[in-house]
């Protein structure tokens, strides 16, 4: 189980250290935090040694488990040998050519989408299902680059709560310790939605990661069903795991705003590090918009024109562009997040009640990015920046970044 491999992982590393240090005394201790005996520890290690500590209060570590599991690592293997046994000469190809076959391949059937793995500990039984299992690995290979899978299980395996501020949203967030990703719990409806209009998000993915089509969401990078049973209790989370659109920043020093295009204001004194809205940009910059170099602005416009036209196609409505504005260096991070509600018989209902009354937040699909356009072109306007910035400011940016744009005094 994890015990001996973690015993045996301490005993090499001990022996590589007296082997370069002869100066270790006698009392030489190597700590092994509790946690690694206490939880599901009889579970064995994963493929290539691979060690996960599971806890199952944390959906995050069971996905990273199963991930990292001799199972999962077969069941893709077959999956991806089915996709390129159809080309002719797939020695041939490069590896991002070969995982671009991968991503855009549409499969009919559930069981040649998802990967479905059992396991059970002393305590718990677990059931994880990977949801268009080869695509998410092809897009995290195309996105994370050499050795991104790894990295991704290592990142999820090891995960802390994070709090949110701003939003309606009552989903629950963990985000990896590494900063890079963030894990959310979502419902069961913006879970089945999501999946509903993947055979149009991973093209579109495509053409954002291969492509270089300017596109200013935030991506998703893994879907997971996540079944953990104790005793006669069951609790099932469906989780979605995302790109960090501020990793590696020091939050507490951005002012962070989630954007519509409907004047909104956060209602009540906000802390430091709170999510404030629409009306509360308006208010700080006295109406006025944010000035942005030209081609900050020309990327901004052509990304979220490219991302609402997507989200529309999949009649998805009440996303966001949320921005982190560093006022230091002056700089503005932003991504489009929240796009897994759908204009549903229930956002038809909310419309129709709401009008009534006031201006709705909701609104159909083509109104909603109507709206959300002409308010980012009233919050954001474009003047000229010295020579040496705009030649800065051409190069791509390469799959990895986040959209970090000029902006000026």
């Amino acid at each position: 189980g994890i015990i001996n491999a973690v015993q045996k992982m301490v005993s090499n590393n001990i022996d590589a250290a007296q082997k370069g240090l002869s100066n270790l005394d006698e009392g030489y201790q190597v700590h092994v935090d509790p946690a690694l005996i206490l939880r599901n520890h009889n579970l064995p290690p994963g493929e290539n040694g691979m060690i996960v500590l599971v806890d199952e209060d944390m959906p995050s570590t069971v996905i990273a488990y199963s991930l990292s599991s001799a199972h999962h690592e077969r069941a893709m293997r077959d999956l991806i040998g089915k996709v390129l046994s159809s080309e002719s000469d797939p020695e041939s190809m490069g590896a991002d050519a070969q995982m671009q076959r991968v991503l855009l391949k549409e499969f009919e059937e559930e069981q040649e989408k998802d990967i479905v793995h059992r396991f059970q500990s002393e305590e718990c039984k677990f059931e994880v299902v990977a949801l268009f299992a080869s695509q998410f690995y092809a897009l995290r290979a195309l996105y994370l680059g050499e050795n991104g899978e790894r990295l991704f299980i290592q990142s999820l395996g090891q995960s802390r709560p994070w709090s949110t501020s701003g939003g309606k949203s009552s989903a629950d967030f963990n985000k990896s310790l590494d900063d890079k990703f963030v894990i959310k719990c979502v419902s069961s409806e913006e879970f089945n939605m999501f999946a509903s209009i993947c055979i149009a998000y991973f093209p579109f993915m495509d053409m954002t990661v291969s492509q270089d089509y300017p596109s200013a969401l935030v991506k998703i990078l893994g879907m997971y069903r996540v079944k953990v049973r104790r005793g006669t209790s069951i609790d099932v989370k469906y989780v979605v795991v995302m790109q960090n659109l501020f990793c590696g920043m020091d939050i507490s020093s951005l002012r962070l705003f989630d954007l519509k295009g409907k004047v909104r204001y956060f209602g009540k004194r906000a802390r430091k590090g709170a999510v404030l809205l629409d009306g509360d940009l308006l208010r700080m910059t006295k109406g006025l918009p944010l000035a942005m170099d030209r081609i900050s602005k020309d990327i901004l416009g052509q990304s979220l024109q490219n991302d609402t036209l997507f989200l529309q196609t999949g009649s998805i409505i009440d996303y966001s562009l949320v921005i982190g504005i560093d006022t230091v260096n002056r700089h503005i991070v932003m991504g489009v997040i929240d796009y897994m509600h759908s204009y549903d018989w229930k956002k038809r209902t909310e419309y129709a009640l709401k009008t009534v009354v006031t201006e709705a937040t909701i609104k159909p699909p083509g109104v909603y990015s109507d709206r959300f356009m002409a308010g980012i072109e009233k919050y954001f306007c474009p003047v000229p920046a010295a020579p040496a910035a705009e030649k800065q400011r051409s190069r791509r940016r390469t799959r990895r970044e986040s959209m970090s744009l000029s902006v000026f005094e």
